[in-house]
């Protein structure tokens, strides 16, 4: 209702739209296999009567909260398989993994990202690397604005590698077992 009343509000009074010309995008999310797809198809139409610019493509978000149980363990054997994949690359396949820094260090406290900045000769850079899927400081800033994860435990280190993968479209290739699709997107 929220969305449907300031549609109707910007595009009064009839002939002096607010929404003219003015860009938008449309994407949402829900727990069914199409997702929001006739949704977005009808808001697409309103949207384009009223004159906005609609950015073409659509994104429909399948929301799967089977994915993680209640402890924040994630549930999918694929996931879990391509998690492992990841971590065995980054060297952080045992226990421990979960509390490496990038050159083989580790850390304790895991409350907060370490933001341990740490230089590599080989590739002439610093690094903050850190975790079982070795996320840099400003990655997982951004991923705690967007998500609110409490803490760099492993279970939110869990959660956060699957936000990454979401955030490149390669979650349903992960859980259909495409990997060379799922690893296309997150290269």
């Amino acid at each position: 209702a929220v969305l449907k009343n300031a549609i109707d509000w910007g595009s009064r009074p009839w002939g002096k739209n607010s929404w003219t010309g003015k860009p938008a995008a449309i994407t949402g999310t829900s727990g069914g296999a199409i997702s929001t797809a006739v949704a977005q198809q009808h808001l697409r139409s309103v949207l384009g009567d009223l004159g906005l610019q609609v950015a073409g493509g659509e994104a429909y978000i399948a929301f799967k909260p089977e994915l993680f149980d209640a402890q924040g363990a994630v549930t999918d054997d694929n996931v879990q398989a391509f998690l492992k994949a990841i971590r065995l690359g980054e060297g952080t396949l045992d226990e421990a993994g979960y509390y490496r820094i990038v050159g083989g260090g580790t850390f304790t406290d895991d409350s907060v990202h370490p933001k341990v900045k740490v230089y590599i000769p080989r590739y002439d850079v610093h690094s903050t690397a850190a975790g079982a899927y070795q996320i840099i400081f400003p990655t997982w800033s951004g991923l705690c604005r967007q998500y609110d994860f409490p803490d760099f435990s492993p279970e939110c280190q869990d959660e956060a590698a699957v936000a990454l993968i979401v955030g490149r479209g390669a979650l349903e290739d992960v859980i259909l077992g495409d990997l060379k699709g799922a690893v296309q997107k997150c290269s």
